[in-house]
């Protein structure tokens, strides 16, 4: 379990405790272990475990409410031990079991290297439940971040300036059951989310997320794309992107689109200037 530190000030809006309070309890959960025909059944029967044991659907990563990029990709995956590791080797990630506000501590503050008495990550490295960093960085979120930095520079961290979230909050390996509950996820939970950042740029991450959100926003335009769309009530620019695992490239943005609409897409991206 998650120790707390009553020293460290609250820096999420109630509005962000109770979004991912609200996305990691969804109601539907119960409603779809119990009925095969439930569109989120495939997703949440996944996991095979007691219900207090159930990894909770995860709302985002990373700094929703200062963020100039949010990375749409499918949906997270489970953590699981590689070939030869012990179960406690995997990542320490909340269970249905959890507090509200250990949920909350997690979630929201992922990436907060300020966190105590440890980070939740160090070096993109997940902390696992045997109380160990993982040995290797999850290779996902370094492939985010490096397309973070052609936006936002060297500063780019989840921390401080971008977001991860998906189309389909809960967790499973192999993107299982994202396919029939993308639309019924996306239409709870998505323009909630957005309203919450003022990000100005979105990121789809590989075709499996464009398809999914299409059935959310059918005028996305087949990909690759830069477009506009409003989103959490808001214009943004929209913006297609290999998933990094894909055998189609380029990866980078600038080798997708070229030198000038990198260079647009990082004028818009970049922090307004404060004015003395």
């Amino acid at each position: 379990m998650l120790i707390m530190n009553a020293s460290v000030r609250p820096i999420l809006t109630d509005q962000e405790r109770a979004l991912l309070i609200r996305v990691a309890r969804c109601p539907l959960i119960g409603e779809a272990i119990g009925s095969a025909s439930h569109p989120c059944h495939e997703v949440v029967a996944s996991q095979e475990v007691a219900e207090a044991d159930r990894q909770i659907p995860e709302g985002w990563a990373g700094n929703l409410r200062d963020s100039r990029i949010v990375f749409v990709s499918s949906n997270p995956s489970i953590s699981v031990a590689a070939r030869g590791q012990l179960p406690s080797a995997t990542e320490a990630y909340p269970v249905a079991a959890w507090l509200d506000h250990e949920i909350v501590e997690f979630l929201g503050r992922r990436f907060d290297q300020t966190v105590l008495p440890h980070p939740f990550v160090r070096g993109f490295r997940h902390r696992q439940r045997d109380g160990q960093y993982a040995p290797k960085p999850t290779r996902f979120w370094l492939s985010i971040r490096q397309r973070a930095v052609e936006l936002l520079g060297v500063d780019a961290d989840p921390s401080r300036n971008y977001v991860m979230t998906e189309v389909v909050h809960c967790k499973s390996t192999g993107e299982t059951g994202v396919t029939s509950a993308a639309l019924t996820c996306a239409g709870l939970y998505l323009d909630d989310i957005l309203s919450l950042t003022a990000a100005p740029v979105v990121v789809i991450v590989g075709k499996q997320a464009h398809v999914r959100l299409q059935q959310h926003l059918p005028d996305l335009p087949d990909p690759p794309y830069i477009t506009a769309a409003d989103l959490g009530g808001r214009a943004r620019a929209v913006v297609f992107i290999w998933h990094p695992a894909a055998f189609q490239g380029p990866k980078a943005i600038g080798g997708l689109y070229g030198p000038e609409p990198l260079a647009t897409l990082k004028a818009l991206a970049s922090p307004p200037q404060s004015h003395s």
